[in-house]
């Protein structure tokens, strides 16, 4: 029973001993990424048993010769620089405005009535006629008002 059991416990040190020499342990330099950033996307291609860890431009795989030269290849694929990417964006913003109109006003008498009309635009033209204490005012305006605004972003 003891020579079954010594047996055994050889037979399994064996075993333990060729998986070990199978998997090794290897440090792979990154190139253009961090370790936090391959790992997420590495993890599920490592078989069992394997293990993998990083830290900063290194990650850590021990695993199978065949196993290591698969994540190698899928490294090769996910450590390139990032695409530098440039959005712009551009708003136009154009307003314009007119205004046009006349009018008339003044003072008439006539006998003992008096009719006034007091009402004046600014900025136009106009003409003024007196006589006696009579007067008449006509005025003609026209205005035009144009804007624009442009914004431009970069990210």
């Amino acid at each position: 029973m003891n020579k079954l059991v010594l047996s055994l416990v050889f037979l399994l040190g064996l075993l333990s001993g060729t998986t070990h020499a199978q998997q090794q342990l290897e440090i792979i330099k990154l190139q253009s990424r961090t370790a936090d950033q391959v790992l997420p996307q590495l993890r599920p291609f490592v078989e069992p048993g394997g293990t993998l860890s990083g830290m900063n431009n290194q990650i850590f795989i021990r695993a199978s010769e065949a196993n290591r030269r698969q994540i190698k290849e899928l490294l090769a694929a996910i450590d390139r620089p990032p695409r530098r990417l440039l959005i712009s964006v551009r708003q136009d913003a154009d307003s314009s405005a007119t205004a046009r109109g006349g009018e008339v006003s003044g003072r008439v008498s006539s006998g003992g009535t008096t009719i006034e009309s007091r009402r004046t635009v600014v900025g136009g033209a106009g003409v003024e006629v007196r006589r006696g204490g009579d007067v008449v005012r006509g005025q003609v305006y026209d205005s035009r008002s144009a804007g624009s605004e442009r914004v431009s972003q970069q990210v």
